[in-house]
């Protein structure tokens, strides 16, 4: 099965087919906004109603030509993404054409966030090719992470690492919740992996998709979507959709009841990634840019809540101006403790920290003599010079 061409046994036909990957489907109506972009991806033929629902997902680019090199699924939570990486992972390897040396092991990889989540996609994989009745038989062996199939070709699942991916010849790579992937080793492990994946897949002409939900705007996910979304490419293709948009089965009552528990959830329902600033201080003091010290910024200090605490209980003396800009730069400051890899033991670790901590504080002593100065020469235009704030 290895062999069969993309045309006789197409994403589109294995998806629908109740006696291949359609059986563990089930309802495969559900599944029409998957089908499209996947049909798009692979290069397919799309009708007028597809090409509309592509429009929708894709920011109105057209349709590649071809099968694309890299796709790119950004979906809201509970948006059917394990699943489908668990179908595309069978689909490329029973009906891919693959270009190996006699004797070269080809491997179709899929690397989640955390070993939890590789054995749920794990188990979705055994799950598609069990429920057929045509690919069950396509089973030689399973083992705790690896299925080999009569093509030989492996389907292996592991939790993220570039360790993983180096040495092996793959004919196919699933990143599985990219945005979500952490590596005490790394501070980029989505990245460090994308680059160690290129290689392997470069002599077979291997495909690389991630599907996920959006988290933050940093990372890998983040940088295929702002370099690729909406741009016309037959080498990558970016698309972006709601959980309802792809999962229509989830209710809108559901998604709404949540939504009111909490707004970041909403952000993963809709996939829309915050930033983390936005995570730690509320929208409306991040819109404002705090750039300056304005009398009005202290009434927005009852919503900051940082990750230690209010700007006002970390430091009393601050004067409410600068607590609010103190407010923001400390949630910079945890941007950047959140993002960086903050190095491998406690040591080096405490010693970024005091780093930090000095830096905000030379801040501060600046920051608290320009007011100085501003309230003194306010003072000397009012009483005449010589005239500071505190002797009059």
């Amino acid at each position: 099965m290895g062999d069969a061409g993309p045309a006789r046994f197409s994403i589109d036909r294995t998806l629908t087919d109740k006696r291949l990957l359609g059986a563990a489907l089930q309802d495969v109506a559900s599944w029409t906004t998957w089908r499209t972009v996947l049909k798009a991806a692979f290069g397919l033929t799309l009708n007028r109603d597809e090409a509309r629902a592509f429009a929708a997902v894709a920011g109105s680019r057209k349709p590649p030509q071809q099968r694309v090199r890299e796709l790119w699924a950004i979906i809201g939570r509970r948006g059917g993404k394990s699943r489908m990486a668990a179908a595309l992972a069978v689909h490329l390897a029973c009906f891919g054409t693959h270009r190996l040396a006699r004797g070269e092991v080809g491997a179709v990889l899929v690397l989640a966030a955390s070993r939890d989540q590789a054995q749920t996609v794990f188990s979705y994989i055994v799950g598609f090719l069990q429920a057929s009745p045509i690919l069950s038989k396509e089973i030689v062996n399973i083992t705790a992470h690896e299925i080999t199939l009569r093509n030989g070709i492996l389907i292996s699942v592991h939790a993220n690492s570039f360790r993983t991916v180096r040495g092996r010849t793959l004919v196919a790579c699933i990143f599985d919740e990219a945005a979500f992937w952490r590596d005490e080793a790394s501070a980029t492990p989505d990245v460090e992996v994308y680059r160690a994946t290129l290689p392997s897949l470069a002599t077979t002409n291997g495909m690389l998709i991630g599907i996920s939900t959006p988290y933050r705007k940093l990372g890998l996910l983040h940088q295929k979507h702002r370099d690729h979304f909406g741009v016309d490419s037959d080498d990558v293709l970016v698309v972006q959709g709601s959980t309802r948009r792809f999962n229509p089965t989830l209710s809108e009552q559901t998604i709404a009841t949540q939504r009111q528990a909490d707004q970041a959830l909403t952000e993963l329902h809709v996939a829309r990634p915050a930033g983390v600033m936005e995570r730690l201080v509320s929208p409306e003091l991040c819109a404002r840019g705090i750039n300056s010290f304005t009398r009005d910024l202290p009434s927005l200090l009852t919503s900051v809540k940082l990750v230690d605490g209010d700007a006002r209980q970390i430091w009393p003396p601050l004067r409410p101006p600068i607590a609010a800009a103190f407010a923001a730069t400390m949630a910079e400051a945890q941007d950047r403790r959140f993002s960086a890899d903050w190095a491998k033991n406690r040591e080096s670790r405490d010693a970024a920290v005091r780093a930090e901590q000095q830096r905000i504080a030379d801040w501060y002593q600046r920051a608290t003599e320009e007011q100085e100065e501003r309230e003194n020469a306010e003072a000397r235009e009012h009483f005449g010079p010589g005239h500071r704030k505190n002797s009059v």
